[in-house]
């Protein structure tokens, strides 16, 4: 390791890159695997006197013997002296100094440690100061397991809110008083949920404090951002425990202050594949879909999202049958596989095999055989709608009867009475006949 004079420290005999840190900590030898592209981050800021420290759930994680996808470092310099020693830095959130650092082919995020105050909004921080105390910033954060820091240079364990002991337990206790921590940020409170959920085979409870708190600051989620709170809300439903969590969070009444709705949730939302649309519709199976929609709408959720809920919501209750299987797979398109699945949680003694099984050997997005110059010469049918609708029908039928052939078409149209009554009742590309949604 290389070393900078003003970045050493003696500790007995060695000499140690970095500031310690200013509180006790126990010794954790190889807590966390160090990559080349890692420790060449860590050397760096350490060789230019800065304290080191992976903290949140990386060092959860590891506790868990669980690999974290993700490393974040806090470090006892401010954010621009980061970016001074790392010129293609990128400042992701200056103001709350973090920067984001590239090693090789790894990004990391690095934060100063801090202080907080003055939550006047209920959502962030009017006053945030620099600081070098690693005890202090410690203590702004939310709950005991995510205050944790290790030291990767000295491979000590900081924890001073026994935040292990409550991974053992299976316990989410606030740092502090738990009123107060949830009122300071309300968006904590969605987070607190979210971790009950570590995608293990139980869920981890609140301890009495903190259960109690949540129930008490349910009022401050209205002080936060629609989606900040469906940011968290994805995850929760996402995860494999959804359906405990949701309960609990039912209970507490949780899902009316963020939906203004009462919903009853179903159990079967986490045996669902792992598709928010999905689940969504299951979730909330016994509203309307227009309340679907305005739900939907006011989480500021992608179009394509909303779109996609509000579909196989409205066609909750419409089974296929194996006769309409060409016709079905051609106006669900890939939303047909998606649609039975929440159909066989709806109707779970309903025998869906063989509508799966025909579809899987349909293709979609089947082009029409007669075009509109064709059927205008074969009919004498001006352009407009009239044109359209009997189009429509053809191709309609096209796909029902796995026509081919455009002279099958022709045949075929010489037997439909589309010379006479009202176009608009003509049959329309679509599954089932009378569905409409949007």
């Amino acid at each position: 390791m290389l070393c900078k004079s003003r970045a050493r420290q003696c500790l007995g005999d060695e000499l140690m890159l970095g500031r310690e840190a200013d509180l006790q900590g126990r010794a954790a030898p190889g807590l966390i695997s160090l990559d080349e592209n890692l420790k060449t981050v860590i050397e760096r800021l350490a060789e230019n006197g800065s304290g080191v420290w992976i903290v949140g759930g990386a060092v959860r994680d590891a506790l868990l013997n669980i690999t974290s996808d993700e490393i974040d470092l806090a470090v006892d310099i401010p954010p621009q002296e980061v970016l001074d020693i790392f010129p293609d830095a990128i400042a992701t959130g200056l103001k709350f100094g973090t920067v984001t650092i590239r090693s090789g082919d790894s990004f990391f995020e690095t934060t100063t440690t801090r202080t907080e105050a003055d939550y006047g909004d209920g959502r962030r921080p009017e006053i945030v100061e620099w600081g070098s105390s690693l005890a202090k910033d410690l203590s702004r954060r939310d709950l005991t397991i995510n205050a944790m820091a290790w030291d990767p240079l000295r491979e000590i364990l900081y924890d001073p809110y026994q935040g292990s002991l409550d991974l053992d337990a299976n316990i989410l206790r606030a740092v502090g008083n738990a009123n107060s921590r949830l009122s300071e940020d309300g968006l904590r409170i969605m987070r607190v949920y979210r971790f009950m959920d570590r995608g293990l085979d139980n869920i981890w409870l609140p301890e009495r404090e903190l259960s109690k708190a949540l129930v008490n600051c349910l009022h401050m989620l209205e002080k936060v951002s629609n989606e900040r709170i469906w940011s968290e809300f994805q995850r929760i439903i996402l995860g494999k425990n959804a359906s405990e969590v949701l309960i609990r969070m039912n209970q507490d009444g949780a899902l009316n202050a963020i939906f203004d709705i009462d919903i009853e949730v179903d159990e079967m939302v986490s045996k669902c594949s792992k598709s928010i649309e999905n689940r969504m519709t299951i979730l909330l199976g016994d509203i309307t879909t227009e309340e679907v929609k305005k739900i939907m709408v006011s989480m500021k959720t992608s179009t394509a999202l909303r779109a996609k809920t509000v579909r196989l919501h409205h066609l909750r209750n419409s089974i296929p049958s194996p006769q309409e299987a060409a016709l079905y797979r051609e106006v669900m398109g890939e939303d047909a596989f998606d649609h039975l699945e929440v159909l066989s949680f709806i109707y779970p003694n309903h025998d869906l095999s063989e509508i799966k099984k025909k579809i899987q050997k349909i293709k979609s997005n089947t082009k029409p055989l007669a075009n509109g110059d064709w059927l205008m010469k074969k009919t004498g049918i001006n352009p407009g709608m009239r044109l359209g609708h009997l189009k429509e029908w053809l191709h309609r039928i096209q796909i029902e009867r796995s026509v081919t052939e455009l002279e099958q078409l022709e045949t075929i149209l010489c037997t439909l009475p589309w010379q006479d009554g009202d176009s608009k009742k003509w049959p329309k590309l679509r599954w089932p006949n009378d569905t409409a949604y949007s």
